[in-house]
């Protein structure tokens, strides 16, 4: 506890840990109120089920952002953008204001992947 007091990096650390378990639960939350807050199913495994899709629906969104966030460091270190890639290091990956929660997820293993490299050149060529 004296550590934790005396040792201003360690406050900082725990405290960014704080907040980056707080922010998966707020996406969680956000997920599950696209259903109007209603609990899906009513038996345990059901619940547990309902729970368990929520967590992964979350980590996909996180992991499709960090693949963003990632391929826009890689690019922006390549142009030599030292600002740009300050502020990218600053952003996190669990956001979800420009992601469409309502409609149907489909996953299925025959789908095309996703561009991210193609999707980062188009953002950087706007700011061009």
């Amino acid at each position: 506890m004296l550590r934790y007091i005396d040792d201003l990096q360690l406050r900082r650390n725990v405290h960014r840990a704080l907040n980056r378990g707080e922010a998966f639960h707020q996406i969680r939350s956000a997920l599950f109120q696209v259903n109007g807050k209603k609990i899906l199913g009513k038996s345990e495994n059901a619940l547990e089920i309902s729970n368990q899709c929520n967590r992964v629906l979350a980590c996909c969104i996180i992991y499709y952002n960090a693949s963003l966030l990632s391929e826009l460091l890689t690019q922006a270190e390549a142009r030599g953008d030292e600002k740009l890639c300050k502020q990218i290091k600053r952003l996190s990956p669990v956001a979800w204001q420009h992601i469409s929660l309502l409609g149907n997820f489909v996953f299925c293993e025959n789908a095309q992947n996703l561009d991210i490299k193609g999707i980062v050149e188009s953002v950087l060529a706007k700011f061009d």
